[in-house]
């Protein structure tokens, strides 16, 4: 579980541009980042603090590859 700020990793032997969304529970984008080169280790931190607590989705995606991973927010 997170509290609401967390960091998004991710290791690449090739160089492409990805997208980046999170969602909570009902599907609702509640953060979104486009055309993220990933060149080798990519590394972000997202703060969403301003949000309740419960389940939400991180989908790191290009037009070949797609990574999704849960995320709980516990306060």
């Amino acid at each position: 579980p997170s509290k609401g700020s967390f960091v998004v990793k991710l290791k690449s032997d090739n160089s492409e541009s990805m997208n980046l969304k999170v969602l909570n529970s009902l599907g609702d984008v509640v953060y979104s980042e486009g055309n993220i080169v990933i060149d080798q280790i990519f590394m972000r931190e997202i703060d969403l603090n301003g949000f309740s607590e419960g389940l939400y989705f991180i989908n790191l995606y290009s037009n070949s590859t797609s990574y999704i991973e849960k995320l709980i927010i516990k306060k």
